[in-house]
């Protein structure tokens, strides 16, 4: 007779986490797709600073595509950004409503996530400022041509970000809440 084990919240949020992003790297794969030959183009207006922030960067990639006339690109580039906060967002509303469910258990590794948090600081910042360094490397000629200000890193970049984020921040979120709920559960006990 085979004994039954409880269903433990992280069996349904990771296949859950996983199921968005096959859904958010199926989507950018189309939106790439829909753009073309376009992404390998650099963008001459574009001229990005050590400065930026993620909005920032996003602003002035979609501003420097509309300058030079690429207002198609310039809107799929937007839809990635969007399809980007609502995967990072299901992923933390995922993470989140796990760890109201009995029963709880936090089993994840705890070097894993913080290996997923220093790629998703690493990831960010790739997309923020990568564009700049790549900038600087073309200008004293240590690469062939600035990528840089390729469409095709920034799409590539964001997406990146956005998956390491997304699972960081789903489960990490499902653990700290998990172990809070269950300190205050074991607290409670304590009292009774």
């Amino acid at each position: 007779m085979v004994a039954k084990t409880p269903l433990h919240t992280e069996a349904w949020v990771v296949p859950l986490i996983a199921v968005g992003t096959v859904a958010y790297v199926v989507s950018g794969i189309v939106i790439a797709w829909s753009a073309g030959d376009v992404l390998l183009s650099d963008v001459r207006a574009y001229k990005p600073q050590f400065t930026w922030t993620f909005t920032s960067a996003n602003d002035l990639r979609a501003w420097a595509l509309i300058d030079e006339g690429r207002m198609d690109v310039a809107l799929l580039y937007r839809r990635l950004e969007h399809f980007s906060t609502f995967f990072i967002g299901f992923s933390i509303f995922v993470g989140a409503l796990g760890a109201f469910l009995r029963p709880r258990l936090a089993k994840a590794d705890p070097l894993l996530l913080m290996g997923l948090t220093i790629a998703s600081v690493v990831a960010y910042s790739c997309f923020a400022n990568g564009a700049a360094w790549l900038d600087w490397l073309w200008s004293i000629g240590a690469l062939p041509a600035s990528i840089g200000a390729w469409p095709a890193f920034w799409f590539a970049s964001i997406a990146a970000a956005t998956l390491l984020i997304a699972w960081t921040a789903g489960l990490l979120l499902h653990d700290v809440l998990v172990l809070a709920l269950t300190q205050r559960e074991r607290s409670r006990t304590l009292k009774a």
